[in-house]
């Protein structure tokens, strides 16, 4: 007797001759009719069921029909933990596995939940078996050629996964539930028999048809039970259906078959090999159903599994993960990789919105790139993907400290929007930790990795308008024109403020244009929420006396669009609208010594120029222009401005 888990009825001993197949759900329909099959042709079951009592029935059935006695393991497919301590209990008794079939499932005419947090039918019939699939793959792979076989059904082209909802709490019905778990079924079978193929392991799908179980009426309650109309529905269903015997062909075979993967990947339709349809053939759904799943059952892919590893990886080559699925992304990574070919998008998280947004998200400007991008449902699980070299984080200002620090210590290169802190001390905190880690970590001040700067900063050494006496910069965007409540920029806790999240350009691009640093003389600013500068203006001193007055604007009616900074000197001047983004549209005017001239600096995207620079300090070791020490100078003008004006540094408690 095992007495140390009470729950497996005495284990007997394997007999090494035999297959050993593990029955889900085997006590009633099709279940019992695969079980008692086989058991007939000898095979070693394993018996995986709810009830002690309709198990043990069973397996003394099983052994009249001249089987060995089966192991019996007590387990409500409902419970995830119960689904872990059973398949612990296996896997304790060093049997090996050669088959396993899905089989458990129920129809529930009410809506239940399990305690995971589920729809009970589809927890049972989609994500538990997942689940003890995973768990088991290890043994199965040991025990090869093996072989997994789920149960499906015609109605699965209905199907909607639960992406959204998987608890189906706003739109149940029960038809709903079933044609999803189908679905979902469809899709996992499909990839696994993909990915389980060089391990010698087939994974097959069957549909078997009408048959005459008490799948539905077995789990009538209350008044349900009471209702006429569906006992006669029963009846009618009786006379349409086919017997068990007829279901189980498929199974069967598959579970006798000479060579166990000699098929794999195949969909069989009341016995018969079938195509299947295209709403089941998606390359991104079939991903995102993937993560969700193991989102859903806490269980990553075996170690085995792992399509990369860091050891295979291309060294030339950048794997990166974004945190958060930000409005930004799209613009300064996702459009941009197809230029950047030695960077690779390979994973996105996003803690903050539902796993069907960031499918959504991903299906709209992931899937086009790269299909199988990894979802994840938490930061933490990104930065621990051992085949993640570097991550971007559009995150809220107020959380970069954070999750950068988090990524260093996680190893991996560090791509943050800018500004890479809420204040200097915390940019400071992040640069201690990049020290002497050999990563990357810089901000992503993407317009400063434009040719315009350079060419700025040209034109005064040149000495064409003598000395710089004082600069002239306006930041005013339509894109924040009117108030925006849920907006991170308009909440102080959250890093939000106008010199903050704008400001840092021109101040960035200014302190390396003139390539000292600068003092804040005055700052004033006008309020739009709480604590928030929708509007600042500041004057700042930098040495030999050049001061630069900066006007900076969420929203202004009285400068409602103007990103552009005159630079004045003894002998002339220089004028530049849109230096944020001057690949869009810029001018470049100089008036001095050699007359007047208008140009055009050709330059490629920011953006794009910024993803290569970063990637060359990554592969290059080539140093980078707006890292830690750069990005906390700039935040120390920050800091400076909201004292001036009599607002609090972002990122302190208040």
């Amino acid at each position: 007797m095992n007495t140390k888990n009470s729950s497996i009825a005495e284990t007997p001993p394997y007999p090494s001759s035999k297959r050993v197949v593990l029955i889900t759900g085997p006590t009633a329909g099709l279940g019992r009719g695969i079980a008692l099959e086989l058991a007939r042709q000898r095979y070693q079951l394993v018996l995986l069921g709810r009830n002690p009592d309709k198990l043990k029935a069973l397996s003394e059935l099983c052994i009249a029909a001249g089987a060995t006695e089966p192991m019996q393991l007590v387990c409500d497919m409902n419970s995830q933990k119960q689904v872990r301590q059973a398949a612990a209990r296996f896997l304790d008794s060093g049997w090996p596995l050669h088959i396993l079939i899905n089989n458990a499932g129920l129809v529930n005419l009410t809506r239940r939940v399990t305690e995971d947090g589920l729809e009970e039918s589809s927890a049972i019939a989609c994500w538990s078996a997942f689940l003890l699939t995973m768990l088991l793959l290890p043994r199965l792979k040991d025990s090869a050629p093996s072989a997994i076989i789920n149960t499906s059904s015609d109605t699965y082209p209905k199907g909607k996964i639960p992406f959204d909802d998987p608890s189906f709490k706003k739109n149940f019905n029960f038809l709903g539930c079933y044609e999803a778990a189908k679905l979902s079924n469809m899709y996992l079978t499909l990839r696994l028999a993909k990915m389980l193929k060089p391990y010698r392991i087939g994974v097959n799908i069957y549909n078997p048809g009408m048959i005459r179980t008490d799948i539905v009426s077995s789990n009538r309650k209350g008044l349900v039970r009471k209702l006429k109309i569906a006992d006669l529905a029963d009846k009618i269903y009786k006379l349409v259906s086919k017997p068990i015997s007829d279901g189980i062909k498929a199974p069967v075979e598959l579970a006798t078959a000479a060579q166990l993967d000699a098929i794999t990947g195949k969909f069989y339709h009341r016995n018969q090999e079938t195509p299947v349809k295209p709403v089941a053939l998606d390359a991104f759904t079939s991903n995102a159903l993937w993560n969700f799943s193991q989102g859903l059952t806490g269980y990553p892919v075996p170690d085995f599994l792992s399509q990369t590893s860091p050891v295979t990886a291309d060294p030339g080559k950048v794997r990166i993960g974004v945190l958060g699925a930000a409005k930004i992304a799209p613009y300064s990574l996702f459009k941009q990789v197809s230029k950047v070919p030695s960077l690779e998008v390979v994973a996105l998280a996003e803690e903050h919105k539902s796993f069907g947004e960031l499918v959504r998200y991903a299906r709209k400007h992931i899937a086009p790139i790269n299909p199988d991008v990894k979802l994840y449902r938490s930061f933490d699980r990104l930065l621990a993907d051992p085949n993640i070299d570097a991550v971007y984080m559009p995150l809220p200002i107020s959380i970069h400290e954070k999750w950068a620090i988090a990524a260093i210590k996680a190893g991996k290169h560090v791509l943050c929007e800018k500004p890479l802190a809420a204040n200097a001390e915390q940019a400071a905190q992040i640069n201690a930790a990049a020290k002497g880690s050999g990563l990357v970590v810089a901000e992503a001040m993407h317009s400063r990795y434009h040719p315009l700067r350079s060419r700025v900063r040209d034109i005064i050494q040149s000495g064409e308008i003598g000395q710089v006496t004082h600069l002239k910069i306006t930041t005013s965007s339509l894109s924040y024109f009117y108030y925006i409540p849920n907006d991170f920029r308009f909440k102080y806790e959250m890093g939000g403020g106008t010199t903050l999240d704008f400001g840092c350009y021109p101040i960035s691009f200014i302190r390396h244009v003139l390539g000292t640093e600068p003092e804040v003389v005055s700052a004033k600013a006008k309020i739009s929420a709480p604590l928030i500068d929708g509007i600042m203006d500041a004057e700042l001193q930098f040495p030999d006396g050049i001061r630069a007055k900066l006007f900076m604007a969420y929203r202004s009616w009285k400068i409602p669009l103007n990103i552009s900074m005159h630079i004045y000197g003894t002998k002339g001047n220089i004028y530049i609208l849109n230096f944020l983004k001057p690949e869009v549209y810029h001018r470049l005017v100089t008036h001095g010594i050699n007359g007047r001239r208008s140009e055009h600096v050709p330059g490629d995207s920011t953006y794009k120029l910024q993803l290569i620079a970063f990637v060359d300090a990554i592969v290059k070791k080539q140093p980078i222009l707006t890292d830690c020490a750069d990005a906390a100078k700039t935040l120390k003008v920050i800091d400076s401005i909201y004292l001036k004006a009599g607002l609090p540094v972002r990122g302190k408690q208040i």
